[in-house]
């Protein structure tokens, strides 16, 4: 009876920190995939694996803009420019589709029925293919094994309560062994809910060791701040036909806003946008074809973006850990649907 206590602490230890290992060794696996090589991502590959769909669509509005051919008017609504012509790349015609309607549209709009467009899902299943991302099935044994972590960290919580009221009873004795017990539960119960919170966000974000790679070289190039200093007009009065008087600027715009979103983008445009995020709220937008994440970090397994397991690019205005307006994660996988997130 002296060694109850501490014999199942110790076995439910060895149980939480078992599969805490093995949830660690499937995120290294699931990871591992190798590129198959190729030019490097280009600024809406980078923007995907960066902030998800949310931030491939804000970046092809910073890149229209800042050619003129779309304006955004007061309140954050998008309208394509008389004469302004098409696009070669698949976001930036799809973005220009949908803002040609009479009215235009708002910004959260566009995001919401382009998370669910050709252009995003292509996008998604190219980096997918080059082994920058993985399926969200991919995870699925992950976050199995997570859930029962889960399970044993709460039988840990529930050994601890069960050990202090033993003690405080003297149905068993106060000893080393059992004074022991309670710290070893105590400290098992507190590191295991730890990894097991860790892990949920590790199990959220489908970029591969690669994907992580390639952003955090293209950080290296575009620093945060590279775009907002740039105080120029890229066409002037939003005229499309002007010649680009600084191509260097605008390429280091285009790959500041796709790393670190729309604050990157000195521009009136960006304000009416974060403007109409700040009036919609957690106003759905939608998710392309995969997880979707609640607004402001929910707890579903779903996922997320960014250079760190679990993390976000960088926020859409003013920095931050995730988009204006809580925004939601949204990533490619298997599960569809939309989901809340910030306008």
């Amino acid at each position: 009876m002296e060694l109850v206590l501490l014999v199942s602490a110790i076995v439910i230890a060895v149980l939480v920190f078992s599969v805490a290992s093995a949830v660690s060794r499937e995120l290294r696996r699931v990871r591992s995939r190798h590129t198959l090589g190729g030019p490097p991502p280009d600024v809406y590959e980078l923007a995907y694996l960066a902030g998800g769909p949310r931030r491939t669509v804000n970046t092809a509005i910073a890149m229209l803009s800042a050619q003129g051919k779309i304006r955004v008017a007061r309140g954050g609504r998008v309208t394509t420019v008389a004469g302004a012509g098409g696009s070669r790349e698949a976001v930036e015609q799809e973005l220009l589709d949908l803002a040609a309607v009479p009215g235009g549209r708002t910004a959260g709009e566009v995001r919401q029925i382009m998370a669910q467009g050709p252009a995003l899902i292509g996008l998604m299943h190219r980096l997918i293919g080059r082994g920058y991302m993985v399926q969200d099935a991919a995870l699925t044994h992950g976050r199995v094994l997570n859930r029962g972590l889960g399970w044993f960290v709460v039988l840990s919580g529930l050994n601890w309560v069960i050990s202090v009221v033993a003690l405080a009873t003297d149905s068993v004795p106060v000893s080393v062994f059992n004074i022991l017990a309670l710290v070893a539960g105590a400290f098992v119960s507190l590191i295991g809910l730890g990894l097991h919170q860790a892990n949920r966000n590790r199990l959220r974000n489908l970029l591969t060791n690669a994907g992580y790679e390639v952003l955090s070289t293209a950080r290296l190039t575009h620093r945060p701040g590279s775009g907002v200093g740039r105080n120029f007009v890229f066409y002037s009065d939003h005229h499309p036909g002007h010649a680009n008087d600084n191509a260097f600027a605008y390429a280091a715009v285009g790959g500041a806003v796709a790393l670190y979103g729309l604050g990157e983008f000195n521009s009136p445009d960006a304000a009416e946008i974060a403007r109409e995020d700040q009036t919609s709220g957690s106003s759905g937008y939608g998710c392309a074809a995969g997880a979707c994440g609640g607004g402001g970090g929910g707890s579903s397994d779903s996922s997320s973006w960014g250079s760190d397991p679990g993390g976000f690019g960088g926020g859409d205005f003013g920095g931050g850990s995730s988009d204006s307006g809580g925004g939601s994660s949204c990533g490619g996988g298997g599960c569809g649907g939309g989901c809340g997130g910030g306008g």
